[in-house]
């Protein structure tokens, strides 16, 4: 039976689609479903689960994910989901720099087309990646994005348009 918890975080609402895995996370509500996970007909379940996410975001480093990932992609979409795992909190890279961490320099639209199809947002933290003059795209909005960075501390001298 596939389940929905939702939670509030840093003032937006967060999701986490799951059965004995996570199957997709990110900042929707249960009466606005992404298409993708809309055929699932998830039932809404207690906020646990999706504090549990939003305190691994926080606290990732001292914690294991309470329920495995149930990832699947294309073999470059898994690569770039990797790579963008390895950011540390506080950090960034610009979707040049994610391309070229996977050793495809050329991909560089075809890795921000991979985050935007990101399944698993915080835990997967494409919001981490940057234009090279501006914060890039970002699913659930380009607030949501810059709140996430301010919320990591991310130095504004650094990243002069958040």
């Amino acid at each position: 039976m596939v389940r929905i918890s939702t939670t509030q975080f840093q003032g937006f609402e967060f999701s986490v689609i799951y059965d004995a895995r996570l199957i997709f996370s990110g900042f929707f509500s249960s009466s606005d479903l992404p298409p993708e996970i809309n055929s699932l007909n998830p039932i809404r379940d207690s906020e646990t689960l999706a504090k549990e996410i939003c305190s691994w975001y926080e606290d990732s480093a001292d914690c294991q994910l309470p329920l495995p990932m149930a990832v699947s992609g294309t073999e470059f979409q898994m690569n770039i989901w990797k790579a963008i795992g390895e950011i540390p909190k506080g950090q960034t890279l610009t979707y040049t720099q994610l391309a070229k961490s996977i050793k495809r320099p050329a991909a560089v639209r075809a890795a921000g087309t991979a985050c935007g199809k990101n399944p698993f947002s915080l835990i997967v933290p494409c919001h981490r990646v940057l234009g090279i003059t501006s914060l890039g795209g970002y699913r659930w909005g380009v607030n949501i994005k810059k709140s996430l960075l301010k919320h990591e501390a991310i130095d504004s001298k650094s990243v002069a348009y958040l």
